[in-house]
């Protein structure tokens, strides 16, 4: 199982979109995947594992279900303020180290408002990876001026859409 990872909790963001795009190509090579939407990580389950440190993460452990029954995971990363979003961060420092990520296989897709395509992003996640444990896939597609290759809900950019492609052949294949 390839589980794509949507770290954006803004409604209607660009990292669904090519998050769902991702799916559907997966769905065409016959590759069994889910979309992980971390929008689902509610103010509760923050409370409950930075705050309060209960037992009881507070629904918590659906999510990390869901990371221990996958081998594989793509990573859309949006770019935040130069970085990653902050509740990825959040999501997985709550996953069980080392074991939610180590040994996995990982791909990353950024995606940028600019030029620079989440680059450092990438480098920033790449690090956290590593720390895991986990592998990671070479190809990194970076996705600039993602405004401007998502129309009516879709992701039209026939470039962008090749390199997604591309990338899950590999994924599939790591």
């Amino acid at each position: 199982m390839i589980t794509i990872v949507n770290p954006s909790s803004r409604p209607g963001g660009r990292s669904a979109v090519v998050a769902s795009t991702y799916k559907s190509i997966l769905d065409e090579i016959g590759e069994p995947s889910c979309i992980l939407n971390l929008s689902e990580f509610t103010p509760a389950m923050i409370d409950a594992i930075y705050y309060t440190f209960a037992e009881d993460k507070k629904g918590f452990d659906v999510l990390q279900q869901i990371v221990d029954k996958s081998e594989k995971f793509v990573f859309i990363l949006p770019e935040y303020n130069g970085s990653f979003p902050g509740l990825l961060k959040l999501f997985i420092d709550a996953c069980t180290y080392p074991d939610s990520f180590e040994g996995k296989k990982a791909a990353m897709v950024g995606l940028s408002g600019g030029t620079q395509g989440a680059a450092l992003a990438m480098g920033h996640f790449a690090d956290i990876l590593n720390y895991f444990g986990a592998h990671t896939l070479a190809l990194r597609p970076r996705f600039i001026r993602i405004n401007d290759a998502i129309a009516d809900g879709k992701l039209h950019d026939q470039e962008y859409l090749e390199f997604l492609k591309i990338q899950a052949q590999q994924i599939a294949a790591f």
